[in-house]
């Protein structure tokens, strides 16, 4: 049986090649830098801090996330269990603005 191999851009964030590409602006990619720098003075991972913000979003029902292995599916589980404050709430919304689920389809 023949393993896939999954692809990876060729640059990097923050040595992760899967966060980075063509796909991504400068703007974009400012968020996400903040958003890690908020999650990690929170004492949280930034997938948790991420996924829970999303998860706390009106309409949101459930996250697709990219996890490759057993560890990844683990640990972006972990989001369910994570609380944020409405502080911490009101810090990612002000990051990502009106990011409703209509303006991400439309």
């Amino acid at each position: 049986m023949r393993r896939i191999q999954a692809f990876r851009p060729q640059r990097e964030f923050h040595g992760d090649k899967r966060f980075a590409g063509p796909g991504f602006s400068e703007a974009e990619l400012e968020i996400a830098r903040a958003a890690e720098r908020l999650a990690r003075d929170w004492g949280l991972m930034p997938y948790q801090a991420s996924l829970a913000w999303l998860l706390f979003r009106p309409g949101v029902a459930s996250a697709i996330v990219g996890a490759e292995t057993v560890e990844e599916i683990t640990a972006n589980a972990s989001a369910a269990d994570t609380t944020l404050e409405q502080a911490q709430i009101e810090a990612l919304t002000a990051l990502h603005g009106d990011c409703t689920a209509s303006k991400l389809i439309t």
